[in-house]
């Protein structure tokens, strides 16, 4: 097995891990939580996207700039999400 294939695999492999933790986090719904809830949710979804993404980059083995320098600004969508998701869980002000 080559290096790029299990780096391949373990990206696909951490990818579907989020997917019990999107299900856990719809099932485990409490009252006046719900916007936490979801933004968890959102945060889980970018992140499987993003390494599956990633998964299927590495594989084709282009390495295109364009890829690269848009992977630097997609990671910080879920640094946002990540931010805002405990604000919203104590129900400070955003700001």
């Amino acid at each position: 097995m080559s290096a790029s294939l299990a780096q391949v695999i373990i990206l696909l492999f951490i990818g579907v891990f989020y997917l019990p933790v999107i299900f856990f986090a719809i099932q485990r719904r409490e009252e006046g939580q719900g916007s936490a809830t979801w933004l968890v949710v959102l945060y889980a979804l970018l992140a499987m996207v993003i390494n599956i993404a990633e998964a299927i980059w590495q594989n084709r083995g282009d390495n295109s700039f364009l890829f690269q320098e848009l992977q630097t600004y997609i990671s910080f969508t879920p640094a946002i999400v990540l931010m805002i998701t405990p604000q919203v869980f104590l129900q400070r002000d955003l700001w």
